[in-house]
């Protein structure tokens, strides 16, 4: 999923949402990799393997 919007430094980010997000992909042995930067829009992989 990509966004265009304001972004943001997945580093600094609080809260659970993503942290909720890679335990959930994690549980199935999958991945999440979240791209961002202040003014640079949002790029959200999720990656799980398939059955």
């Amino acid at each position: 999923m990509e966004d265009d919007g304001v972004g943001f430094d997945p580093a600094a980010a609080s809260g659970v949402g993503l942290a909720g997000l890679r335990d959930r992909a994690e549980e199935v042995g999958g991945a999440v990799d979240v791209v961002s930067a202040p003014g640079e829009g949002t790029r959200v992989t999720v990656r799980v393997p398939a059955r």
